[in-house]
């Protein structure tokens, strides 16, 4: 289940920076491989659709950046 930017922030609002980084890497990693076609079939047919992922990695990707500015 996918979660409201807002609640993501909460989430991770005290997560270290080295965390933080992390995830931001993971969620990179994602979208990369969404946008080149790399996710795999059976990945295709899952819920949430992969699109949906993506774009919410992208929202959630700018609150982790956001979270990391204040960190550093």
């Amino acid at each position: 289940m996918m979660i409201s930017p807002d609640s993501y922030r909460m989430e991770h609002q005290n997560d270290t920076l080295e965390e933080l980084q992390a995830e931001a890497s993971e969620m990179r990693a994602y979208i990369h491989n969404y946008e080149c076609g790399l996710i795999p079939k059976e990945d295709l047919s899952m819920l949430p659709s992969p699109s949906t992922i993506c774009m919410m990695y992208r929202e959630y990707l700018k609150v982790a950046k956001e979270l990391i500015r204040e960190k550093r």
